[in-house]
């Protein structure tokens, strides 16, 4: 997932050490005896991990450049700031699972384009077997005589059923445990094939209480190989809605750093540039 830097660690490596280097000269400042401590090799490393922030911005600047050339005439949702915007906090949950549901159902709910999108296996025959019908999605269902409300139902009527549970923070400090009565509940449904889904910014793990963890970034990856394709014509309102979703996305809840941000005020260079670099395979 992160790329190897020149000094033989990757990102997190990098991170980690910066905080263990940190935790070190705390510890020798209370048991110092002398003053004649030697600062050289911390320099040294402060210098190295400076240079290779400064590397991977700038890294990260170019494939926004081309992620912007291909993404004309709407351009990279990156180049602008969703900080200011408060209605698109972090913490509202809500407002990103209503803007999903918007832009899944403005996508016309086809099944190729639903499985697509959560990246749920590529079985031709379950695309056949869907193929004609309109998934339909709901927002809030209350479920378990009206205890529970599952965030985004999709379903076919026939023999599909998503529920996706969404999460603004990582999946291990989100409460996860009532999932698995929202799993008992797809299985008391009609549908035959059931894809219980946890939308969350990182996991340790792939599945909690029987729901698949799928990522943020993944999904804005997706949307952004999906506006590729809607971005002219009568879908460039649309294509331009899902971007500000993705850009509100990557700043607020991924915390991808814009292009012009001083180069120590965000670690993640790295790993936002991946990120485009990733969204960019398989489009020309």
């Amino acid at each position: 997932m992160r790329a190897v830097v020149s000094y033989g660690l990757t990102e997190q490596q990098m991170i980690d050490v910066m905080r263990r280097w940190s935790g070190l000269g705390s510890t020798l400042l209370k048991h110092q005896r002398s003053s004649c401590a030697r600062w050289e090799p911390a320099n040294c490393m402060t210098r190295a991990f400076w240079h290779w922030s400064e590397t991977e911005r700038v890294r990260f600047k170019s494939l926004l450049q081309e992620s912007n050339r291909r993404l004309s005439p709407l351009g990279e949702p990156l180049l602008l700031d969703f900080g200011a915007h408060r209605w698109l906090r972090g913490d509202r949950e809500e407002v990103y699972s209503d803007w999903l549901a918007w832009i899944i159902d403005g996508l016309k709910m086809n099944p190729e384009v639903v499985f697509s999108l959560f990246r749920i296996g590529d079985d031709e025959n379950m695309i056949e077997a869907c193929k004609g019908r309109r998934f339909a999605i709901n927002r809030e269902v209350q479920v378990l005589d009206g205890t529970r409300r599952l965030d985004l139902v999709i379903r076919d009527n026939v023999n599909t059923l998503i529920v996706v549970e969404v999460k603004v923070i990582g999946a291990d400090s989100a409460e996860t445990a009532k999932q698995e009565d929202y799993f008992k509940w797809m299985e008391g449904e009609k549908e035959t094939k059931h894809f219980p889904i946890l939308l969350a910014t990182e996991a340790d793990k792939q599945e909690y209480k029987r729901f698949k963890f799928f990522s943020w970034a993944d999904l804005c990856i997706e949307l952004r190989k999906m506006v590729h394709g809607t971005s002219t014509g009568e879908h460039r309102v649309l294509a331009a809605m899902i971007l500000a979703f993705v850009g509100a996305v990557e700043q607020k809840l991924l915390h991808f750093p814009r292009p012009d941000a001083p180069v120590h005020s965000n670690p993640l260079w790295s790993e936002a540039a991946n990120h485009i670099e990733r969204s960019l395979k398989g489009r020309p």
